[in-house]
């Protein structure tokens, strides 16, 4: 029994012949779009978050998380949709960087684009669970 590589495969011919690469034009297209619903999506997150509390003390701040919560969870909702809507700028980005031979620099914005969007979902946890334990009695918890 003899192996065949897949180069040598009977069909290869059907499969070389088409091209699945997309053109360079739509995948600027998609990251276009991408950039536009992020930043729209970004600028809504920063519409429902207000001008904040008068004050910085923590009384004043956790009074506003629970004056303002509704808000301020569509605020994040919009925030980790428009995270989303970051990938779909990211990744046809860095593939047309990285076509004409640029892979360090393709590599680099793949890696700054995904810390951008692994920090930018944990801050919005963390301001989740801060407007979460906004109302709650016990002095540990609102001390966050």
């Amino acid at each position: 029994m003899q192996l065949c590589r897949l180069r040598e495969a009977p069909d290869d011919g059907v499969m070389t012949a088409v091209h699945v690469d997309r053109a360079p034009g739509s995948s600027l297209q998609l990251a276009a779009i991408g950039a536009l619903l992020f930043g729209l999506l970004f600028a809504v997150h920063h519409v429902l978050q207000g001008v904040g509390p008068v004050t910085s003390t923590a009384t004043d701040v956790a009074a506003y998380n629970v004056a303002h919560r509704g808000a301020l969870l569509s605020s994040e909702i919009a925030l980790g949709l428009g995270l989303l809507t970051f990938i779909a700028f990211l990744a046809p980005l860095v593939a047309v960087i990285r076509r004409p031979g640029y892979e360090t620099t393709a590599v680099s914005v793949l890696v700054t684009g995904t810390v951008f969007i692994a920090l930018g979902f944990m801050s919005a946890a963390a301001e989740t669970a801060l407007v979460g334990v906004a109302d709650s009695h016990d002095p540990a918890r609102s001390t966050l």
